[in-house]
């Protein structure tokens, strides 16, 4: 018998709730796969620390084991030190000024904006928003 995607999804997909600073948070089993974030680097008393808990959470990722269990299903990752998470970050361009993208690579990170043929009718074309797919280096 073949699962629904949406059968299957629950067995294999968790969202967790990160508060910045907090190391609780970060308690769990296994490595971070999709990081996303939204209107977080638009102050610029914001963009250490931000960069600070994405360093943690991509450190835990690299060291976690690569067995997950769950109520409902165990399964294998590969080795996560080879592959750090995704993070996507949605900013408003208006408000995040080009410091927190250069805190971002002296910090060991490259980015990259996604297209506009990626996002939502309402967002392409706009210089705006933007969505940045992040990753350390």
């Amino acid at each position: 018998e073949q699962q629904q995607p949406q059968q299957y999804l629950h067995k294999c997909i968790s969202v967790r709730e990160y508060v910045w600073g907090s190391s609780s948070s970060l308690e769990h089993d296994g490595a971070f796969d999709l990081i996303i974030g939204s209107d977080l680097a638009y102050r610029d008393e914001l963009h250490d620390p931000l960069i600070e808990a994405l360093q943690d959470i991509i450190s835990l990722s690299s060291s976690s084991s690569s067995t997950t269990a769950t109520s409902s299903h165990r399964y294998s990752r590969p080795n996560r030190s080879c592959r750090p998470p995704i993070i996507l970050l949605g900013v408003t361009m208006t408000d995040t000024k080009p410091i927190f993208f250069e805190k971002l690579i002296r910090s060991g990170f490259r980015y990259e904006k996604l297209a506009d043929h990626l996002l939502g009718p309402q967002f392409r074309g706009s210089s705006q928003f933007g969505i940045f797919v992040i990753r350390k280096v």
